[in-house]
């Protein structure tokens, strides 16, 4: 990285779609290197241990003085990098939407096809405005502006926006016609032949140093449910040799037996510090940890996007419709709260010196 920022290797690459990946890419690295903080305590004069307002970074607390500078170093240099290949604002709406893109090609089938189940398809008017899906979110996390798919807004620590969609088989009315009583408090169940989606997007930072939403789709996940089921699963996922070349986008159908070490929830944490790695375990059978439920109930049970976090009670349980925007700037926001943001800000300001 010393190289890189001594040559000044960022004039190098002037494609702004590549870098915006770079930036992505960094992103995730620098993102990796913060843990979660934690709340610090202190004993009084009577022995008392009590809570204070200051957050300690574990990384620090549990390091040796020569460790925390390797780190806080690495961390510096990262951000050097990120604000180094940071687009304008104006550039990072140029961005191509490459899932407009995908459905462009027509490399894959645009509907669920019952004699193909494992078969990954891509609607076409998945983010129309006058589509069949509905971009929803929980009422309670609406209301105070918090994303509605948390705990993977917390996994990528906010470098990505989240958009739950919801697609009723009898077309765009019901799907409104459902939400309504969904947002009156009544839990109804799925028909079958609904589906869900997760759409993954991702959040760069600006020359300035803010944070803008990107029209760059990395992921889309859709289930289709039977009968009050965990639906049926497919996947694409973002390859960036396909998005350089503009081929279909650059998303790909993810395999049914297709493993990788960074899923969501279930490995993780440091690859250099683990004596010995996880098992890989195959992606598309991950999702079942987080939303199957104890009491055998699935179906719009399994959305977990139905409830709020701090309270399971009816008055916090159902969904509202929510648009791409809100959702992306309802993320923004839970981002400027973290700690990692706080650092990477803190470090981007104090520059190379800092």
């Amino acid at each position: 990285m010393d190289d890189f920022l001594k040559e000044k290797a960022d004039e190098r690459i002037k494609d702004p779609l590549k870098r915006a990946v770079f930036q992505r890419d960094l992103w995730a690295v620098f993102s990796a290197t913060v843990p979660d903080p934690q709340r610090a305590y202190r004993i009084d004069d009577t022995g008392r241990i009590m809570a204070t307002d200051r957050f300690e970074d574990p990384g620090d607390a549990a390091s040796t003085v020569e460790r925390r500078t390797s780190r806080r170093q690495l961390q510096r240099r990262l951000v050097q990098i990120i604000r180094r290949v940071a687009l304008k604002p104006e550039e990072v709406a140029a961005l191509p939407d490459n899932l407009a893109q995908a459905v462009k090609a027509g490399a894959f089938p645009d509907a669920f096809d019952p004699n193909e189940e494992g078969r990954t398809f891509l609607p076409r008017d998945l983010l129309a405005d006058d589509g069949s899906w509905v971009p929803v979110s929980n009422l309670a996390r609406a209301n105070e502006d918090l994303p509605a798919a948390p705990e993977h807004a917390r996994f990528t620590r906010g470098r990505s926006v989240f958009v739950v969609l919801l697609h009723m088989p009898e077309g765009r009315k019901a799907t409104a016609a459902f939400l309504k009583k969904m947002q009156d408090g009544e839990i109804l169940q799925l028909p079958e032949g609904a589906q869900t989606a997760l759409l993954r997007r991702t959040l760069l930072i600006d020359g300035s140093g803010a944070l803008r939403e990107s029209p760059l789709t990395e992921s889309l996940q859709i289930r289709v449910y039977k009968k009050q089921d965990l639906g049926i699963p497919s996947m694409f996922t973002l390859r960036r040799e396909d998005l350089f070349a503009g081929r279909n986008g650059g998303l790909r159908p993810v395999g049914g037996a297709e493993t990788s070490y960074f899923d969501f929830q279930t490995r993780g944490g440091d690859v250099f510090e683990q004596a010995e790695l996880p098992r890989a375990e195959a992606v598309m059978q991950t999702c079942s940890r987080c939303h199957t439920r104890t009491d055998g109930r699935e179906g719009i049970y399994s959305v977990n996007t139905i409830y709020a976090l701090r309270d399971a009670g009816p008055s916090t349980t159902g969904l509202c419709s929510t648009t791409l925007s809100e959702e992306s700037q309802r993320t923004i926001g839970w981002v400027r709260k973290s700690y990692t943001w706080g650092l990477l800000q803190g470090l981007w300001e104090a520059g190379p010196g800092g």
